[in-house]
């Protein structure tokens, strides 16, 4: 087996490299990420069954990989903030406001998925904390969190048209004209 992966080593090494890079926060830690996934997959090299399918399993490895080093980063990453420093600019956006008034729109969305909702987005509780508390199972619970997202989506925007920068922050907002809603 060693030779084997020996193999996919020269054979995919500067691609996963490069495919990393482009996908990677942190590059700084692009070579990390790319050991990581050579790991991966020398350890699960003995469980491929079609080597036809080697480049397509190597790749997946490498996003799944990347989406939990992306995750990661994003968890624990904390950046201090010295306003006089320019590298540093605070985004112009209206994420905080909207924050602010977006209870009354969860309190009026039907019941499952309204408390389903305060729980996991207003009080952090986890979605097995969830299940428990509502007597449901964790499918459940995560299926009434992601339906109430998207009830809540739908009622903000029948409400208000935002504004998104490309990370998903609210640049800017207005009250539709056409809504009869209250916002």
């Amino acid at each position: 087996m060693s030779s084997k992966f020996e193999n996919i080593w020269n054979d995919f090494h500067d691609r996963l490299s490069a495919f990393v890079e482009k996908r990677i926060f942190n590059r700084e830690m692009t070579d990390d990420c790319v050991q990581e996934i050579f790991i991966k997959i020398y350890n699960g090299l003995s469980s491929l069954r079609d080597n036809r399918k080697l480049e397509s399993w190597i790749f997946q490895i490498a996003r799944n990989t990347i989406v939990d080093h992306n995750r990661h980063i994003i968890k624990y990453a904390t950046v201090p903030i010295n306003s006089q420093d320019p590298e540093f600019e605070i985004d112009d956006n209206k994420n905080e406001e909207i924050a602010k008034s977006i209870v009354p729109f969860i309190k009026q969305l039907p019941l499952k998925y309204s408390n389903s909702l305060m729980q996991y987005e207003i009080e952090g509780l986890s979605q097995k904390e969830i299940s428990e508390k509502e007597n449901i199972s964790l499918s459940g619970a995560k299926s009434r969190i992601q339906r109430g997202r998207l009830k809540l989506i739908k009622a903000l925007n029948e409400c208000c048209k935002f504004e998104i920068d490309k990370r998903g922050n609210v640049l800017d907002y207005c009250q539709r004209q056409n809504s009869s809603k209250k916002c």
